[in-house]
């Protein structure tokens, strides 16, 4: 299994690299190069966290989400590019409602599962998700 997962916690990932062993993960806390990613691979299976930066979890503490710089810009990327990874299923394991909703929002025409972290690898259950 191919997965693509962008997020920037360390507890995070490793919890990711334990639950999946044997599959092959590509990991980065980086916006863009997930898109790079995107643009030249396909993947089965696609996590996206929204706050991926300092600025974000500040922005999030008075309200605001980022514009630029998040799960989001990925989102968008796929929304925008139907052809690339077209039938991965993507999961939005954000504990930022706000952001994980405007994310979902953003690729509405994927198979999207809004599964927060802290319940993520007790639902995440292949045949039944």
């Amino acid at each position: 299994m191919k997965i693509l997962l962008v997020e920037d916690e360390e507890y995070r990932i490793i919890k990711f690299k334990e639950n999946f062993i044997g599959c092959s993960l590509d990991i980065t806390k980086e916006p863009q190069e997930a898109i790079d990613w995107l643009s030249n691979k396909d993947y089965d299976w696609i996590f996206l966290d929204h706050d991926l930066s300092p600025n974000s979890y500040e922005a999030y503490k008075t309200g605001q989400l980022l514009e630029s710089g998040t799960g989001y810009d990925v989102a968008k990327y796929l929304e925008a590019n139907p052809h690339k990874s077209p039938n991965s299923k993507v999961v939005l394991h954000s504990l930022n409602p706000a952001g994980a909703e405007r994310m979902r929002r953003a690729c509405i025409k994927r198979e999207v599962h809004v599964i927060p972290f802290n319940t993520l690898f007790a639902r995440l259950i292949f045949n039944k998700i």
